[in-house]
């Protein structure tokens, strides 16, 4: 019972405890911070997908109804998807996408999309992203063909 009661009032023990108890809140926030950052990842990865999908679609109908039109990037096509064309038909809500200096549309992470055109096809993405997730399209054979 003596060796007991020493060890219950000893010093280490109360310092082992501390460090585990301190430890214990370490890990704590860590697990917590790590919870928030994959939570916020996640959120900017559906915000991305469905701003490139939305992209993809305005472009896709855009081009439907301008055949001879020339599909890029560059700010004066923006302002087209914007409303800004002949038939002031607004294909896509510019406000909601990031815009550098010379009007490019830009993605969550500050770069501007890239458009490729290869006959009546597209591709849009990002410059980093992997080509097998890119968005696309196609004016003779749209996703979304209009009634």
């Amino acid at each position: 019972m003596n060796i007991f009661r020493r060890l219950i009032s000893s010093k280490y023990l109360s310092i082992v405890l501390l460090l585990l108890t301190g430890a214990s809140i370490l890990a704590e926030h860590e697990w917590y911070v790590g919870g928030l950052r994959w939570s916020c990842d996640g959120e900017r990865w559906w915000l991305r997908e469905n701003q490139e999908m939305a992209l993809g679609n305005a472009i896709e109908q855009y081009w439907i109804d301008f055949p001879d039109a020339t599909i890029s990037n560059i700010g004066a096509f923006a302002d087209e998807l914007g409303g800004k064309n002949s038939k002031n038909v607004r294909y896509l809500k510019i406000e909601k996408y990031r815009r550098d200096s010379s009007g490019r549309l830009l993605d969550n992470d500050g770069d501007a999309y890239v458009i490729e055109t290869n006959g009546s096809k597209f591709r849009l993405c990002a410059p980093q992203c992997v080509p097998e997730m890119q968005s696309s399209g196609d004016r003779e054979h749209p996703r979304n063909p209009r009634s």
